[in-house]
């Protein structure tokens, strides 16, 4: 739920990173995480200024995680925003 006018979402940025930019996002990222090899965009959120009337909008996401694959995760698994 957005409780702002200023937020909308944009459902086609959701879903599997195969655009240009989450590519190259996720190859500037690849030196410090070498096992990741792909990306996926849970929520993209766009900001509409005129709504802001100068001010700022408070935003929390809650967000669930589970594995499909395999093998399971290790404990030292984490999720990096």
């Amino acid at each position: 739920d957005l409780w702002h006018p200023a937020l909308m979402t944009d459902p086609s940025g959701v879903g599997a990173a195969e655009d240009a930019t989450m590519r190259a996002s996720l190859q500037a990222v690849s030196g410090s995480f070498p096992k990741i090899t792909e990306a996926f965009r849970f929520l993209r959120l766009l900001v509409r200024k005129h709504h802001l009337d100068g001010r700022q909008v408070p935003l929390q996401a809650v967000v669930g995680v589970l594995n499909t694959g395999i093998r399971t995760w290790e404990k030292t698994t984490s999720l990096k925003l």
